[in-house]
């Protein structure tokens, strides 16, 4: 990673900005669901997060350097060089090395860009299906997943039992003449956006909470899970309008925004599925993802659900490494 040195507190505090020259940026603290900003090829932070947190994500996709230090003078001597131009480079061994350079633009790699192919959306069927019709053009990848799992695992290891709301269905239930005065104001917020994300993005997401739902949906969804009666129809009708409304959590529009990503290129589908209190939960690279070694796991675990391993929770993962 290639930029000039911008000291800050928190990485919380550039949220949704850009940085018009390359910039490595040293954060005091790094919560671990950040963005990182536009125009930012590094991150240095006395602060460990785990690997599967947000921002280490986002980074290692982006092809950005993310590191901790350690060392309390190495990262005052960074910070003496804040608007100075540095070159990071990482070494075989993981240590990282710099040197400050004289022609920035010489040092400078372009920025990795996540390529996302437009999804086209199924023509409309109906408005659930059951787990064995995902595919990939009508469900996202962690469904698809699901799928790809049956008839590979243990007996003793169970699937969940799955349906989905596939892609279009939210366009299918914003065209509805029912939800016209929602849609209608939907469309005004998204215009106006870019004037206060922060503002707008609340009400864009507190709108299509109001949206209201056709009947056949619930029939569909019954019939694809094979269950009796829903006992509590508004309550999933939330959770399902939650997700959807999700794509406009200021997160998720700063990422699509730092990466070139047009926000009508984002289509969704709403995986709904049987869930346990678990008493841990994990996350297996099958690839060692700090030495690229393909013979080593990596896991890191934690006590309860898995949204304490992958969000904003105090403390760390306990983490491992195995010899396949």
């Amino acid at each position: 990673g290639s930029g000039m040195i911008e000291v800050i507190d928190t990485l919380r505090s550039i949220q949704g900005k850009t940085f018009e020259r390359p910039t490595v940026v040293i954060a005091d603290n790094v919560m671990g669901d950040e963005e990182p900003p536009e125009g930012v090829r590094a991150i240095i932070t006395p602060d460990s997060v785990d690997l599967v947190s947000h921002v280490a994500v986002r980074t290692r996709n982006s092809g950005l350097l993310f590191a901790t230090c350690y060392d309390k003078e190495c990262l005052e001597n960074l910070k003496s060089l804040r608007g100075h131009f540095l070159n990071f480079q990482v070494q075989a061994t993981g240590d990282i090395t710099f040197q400050e350079v004289a022609d920035e633009m010489a040092a400078v790699q372009p920025q990795t860009r996540i390529e996302v192919k437009k999804i086209t959306s199924p023509a409309f069927s109906t408005y659930a299906i059951p787990s064995n019709h995902f595919s990939d053009g009508t469900v996202g990848g962690k469904s698809n997943n699901l799928v790809r799992l049956h008839g590979k695992l243990p007996e003793w290891i169970n699937l969940p039992v799955s349906a989905a709301l596939p892609f279009g269905i939210f366009e299918k239930v914003l065209a509805l003449s029912i939800n016209k005065k929602i849609t209608d104001a939907y469309e005004n917020l998204l215009d106006q956006v870019h004037e206060n994300p922060e503002k707008r993005l609340s009400e864009i997401r507190k709108t299509l909470l109001m949206l209201e739902p056709p009947e056949e949906l619930f029939s569909d969804l019954l019939r694809a899970m094979n269950r009796s009666p829903l006992q509590q129809k508004e309550k999933v009708w939330m959770c399902i309008k939650r997700v959807w409304a999700s794509k406009w959590n200021e997160r998720a529009y700063l990422s699509r925004k730092a990466r070139g990503i047009p926000h009508n290129n984002i289509v969704m589908a709403v995986l709904i599925q049987q869930i346990i209190e678990a008493e841990y939960a994990f996350v297996i690279h099958t690839q060692n993802p700090f030495t690229g070694d393909s013979r080593e796991l990596y896991a890191e675990v934690v006590l309860g659900l898995g949204e304490t391993l992958v969000s904003n929770y105090p403390g760390r993962a306990l983490s491992f490494t195995i010899r396949k």
